[in-house]
């Protein structure tokens, strides 16, 4: 990922796995349907994309 000079594998692997938690709950809960937990994992994945490739 760049020359940051840190590993950032750990911090991420505990951010998918905390989205995955959530939308889980989402899920059970029926606060939402699949197509719209699908759909919030897709928006922010493409706004972190986004903000590093402005940023970065």
């Amino acid at each position: 990922m760049g020359d940051m000079g840190m590993n950032v594998s750990l911090p991420l692997a505990g951010a998918v796995l905390l989205a995955g938690i959530a939308g889980t709950s989402r899920l059970v809960l029926d606060a939402h349907t699949p197509r719209e937990v699908w759909s919030g994992f897709i928006v922010g994945i493409l706004a972190q994309v986004g903000a590093y490739w402005i940023v970065g």
